[in-house]
């Protein structure tokens, strides 16, 4: 599990965003870009059950995840899509409803990268972990 703390920025949006360091932001971009280099490597893997998972979860529109331009977003879109906003976009920070989906596609993929590195399929490459975020308290000082 990685902790990412944040605080709450104050905004006139409806939409509450968050600001974090720019170092987990950097670490969460790297993951986010780790996620899809290694789904977009098993879309040719001949495992059923692997493609099955890429199938049914990682290409399937969910509706737990924000909507983008073009409706509901599947887990690669959305990731895809923080990925461009922050990269090569202007947004700086993430929403509640950003950072909800980012731990939950997280925890799916930590689960997943055990399965493809028990079948012998992923190289011993750091793991995925679940990121969970928090509220800071105080303030750095």
């Amino acid at each position: 599990m990685k902790q990412i703390n944040y605080d709450p920025k104050i905004t006139s949006a409806n939409t509450q965003y968050n600001v974090i360091d720019n170092a987990d932001q950097q670490w969460i971009l790297k993951e986010c870009l780790r996620y899809n280099v290694m789904m977009s490597e098993l879309t040719i893997n001949k495992d059923e059950n692997i493609k099955l998972f890429i199938r049914e979860w990682y290409h399937k529109r969910n509706a737990t995840l924000p909507k983008g331009r073009n409706g509901l977003n599947t887990p690669e879109s959305f990731i895809a899509g923080i990925i461009n906003n922050i990269m090569f976009g202007t947004q700086n920070d993430l929403s509640d409803i950003q950072m909800d989906a980012l731990s939950n596609i997280s925890a799916k993929m930590e689960l997943f990268y055990k399965l493809v590195t028990n079948l012998g399929l992923q190289s011993k490459e750091q793991p995925f972990m679940q990121i969970v975020f928090r509220q800071r308290l105080f303030q750095n000082l």
